[in-house]
Parts: structure tokens; C-alpha cells; sequence
């Protein structure tokens, strides 16, 4: 059975943000500033924990790329982040602008958060 891209293993060439520890988008939400994060119903315990952490890196990632502070990459906490909610079919991701948010299906790829925050920025 086919599990999708969450459980697969991910090499990223960069430092350690958590240094192996886990975060959860509780964490995420209060450090970047993001007015809110919603994860979909079908998205289990375990999904949600590998999803976290994939986040927290990729953000952390981005901020060290553009040099900027957290609050940027929320855009001073107008935005919003989803997880395996909201998505459109065939989409890995999409911005909704009617809620301002980004959303990124279970399946997404590791370029699909920085992909569309920079669409919508």
C-alpha cells in the first residue's frame, strides 16, 4: 500500500533548526504569527506529527533563505496555513484568497509551501 510522499524519507541540505525534536503546528502558529492552521479530519496522529516538522524546517528554511524574521513569512499574521483541508483536486497546493490561506494537500511535494507563499505573497 502506498502511504504518499509524508512517508517517505526526506533529505534536506541545511542546517537543524530542531535539532531532532518535534514541534506541532501549535508551535508553528504561535512562533510564525499565522492567524490560524487548520488540519483536515482525515489526517491522522502520526501524518500530522511528520507534517509538523516538514513544516517547521521548510519555514525555517525559507526565513534563512530571504533573511527575514518570522512575522514575514505570516505576512504579520494575515496568513493562514491548512494541512490535508481545503485542498483542490490535482492540486499539492493552492492559495484560497478569499481566507487568505495556503493550503497543501497530504501529498505535497517539499517545494509546495515555498511555491505557493511566493505566488501569494
Amino acid at each position: 500500500m502506498n502511504k504518499g510522499r509524508l512517508h517517505q524519507s526526506f533529505y534536506r541540505n541545511g542546517p537543524s533548526h530542531r535539532d531532532g525534536a518535534d514541534v506541532s503546528f501549535h508551535d508553528i502558529r504561535k512562533l510564525f504569527n499565522f492567524a490560524s492552521i487548520t488540519v483536515g479530519r482525515w489526517v491522522t496522529a502520526l501524518e500530522q506529527q511528520l507534517a509538523a516538522n516538514l513544516f517547521f524546517d521548510a519555514l525555517c528554511d525559507l526565513m534563512t533563505i530571504l533573511n527575514v524574521n518570522e512575522q514575514v513569512l505570516s505576512l504579520n499574521g494575515s496568513l493562514s496555513l491548512a494541512f490535508g483541508s481545503g485542498g483542490q483536486k490535482h492540486s499539492s497546493a493552492h492559495y484560497n484568497s478569499a481566507k487568505r490561506q495556503l493550503a497543501l494537500a497530504k501529498n505535497a511535494g517539499g517545494g509546495a509551501l515555498a511555491h505557493e507563499w511566493f505566488q501569494k505573497r
